[in-house]
């Protein structure tokens, strides 16, 4: 291959493979020497990490007791880390991640909790609630976390009404989200 300018050479475009190779010039100021690197070696393996899910059947939550809630249905997940079997989220490589969440469930008695947390292994971190005043109920949570690779993160819901209740299905009510962000 001949020698071409950088402004010469074709786009990648979208369709970027982590084994795709970057070239670099490590020590440009003293003794330059080009190297290689995939995608991935060159952003810490979770370069392009991110998905959405959604809730589109119910999880039932049980009164009195930390649920984990299911969502089961993709949007999109650009390196496939979150199960929409077991409602985790794996982290592929140690880094900064944001996660965002809402659970909304109909009928909570009036005067009683309805709380959703963000969940990093079995430890609640980030909780947000709200005392019920009745009807749909819902709330939402968002928060940055540093997290080691392997390590899992879920939406957990409590209620303390007087019965079991299910979560709202749709876009709108029951949705959890998270991106690497460095």
């Amino acid at each position: 291959m001949a020698d071409q300018k950088i402004t010469e050479l074709t786009a990648i475009g979208a369709n970027v493979d982590p084994v795709d190779l970057v070239a670099i010039v490590d020590d440009p100021s003293g003794s330059p020497a080009t190297k290689k690197a995939t995608k991935s070696e060159l952003l810490g393996g979770g370069f392009g990490c991110v998905f959405r899910a959604l809730g589109t059947t119910v999880t039932t939550l049980v009164k009195d007791v930390w649920t984990t809630v299911i969502f089961n249905s993709e949007t999109f997940d650009i390196g496939s880390n979150y199960s929409t079997a077991t409602g985790l989220f794996t982290a592929p490589a140690n880094g900064y991640y944001q996660f965002n969440a809402g659970v909304m469930v109909d009928s909570i008695v009036a005067g009683k909790r309805f709380v959703i947390a963000l969940v990093i292994g079995s430890t609640n971190t980030t909780q947000a609630g709200i005392q019920t005043v009745a009807g749909k109920e819902g709330a939402s949570v968002s928060d940055v976390f540093y997290l080691t690779a392997a390590q899992t993160v879920s939406v957990k819901a409590y209620h303390n009404d007087t019965a079991n209740r299910d979560t709202d299905t749709g876009n709108e009510y029951t949705w959890f989200s998270g991106i690497r962000l460095a």
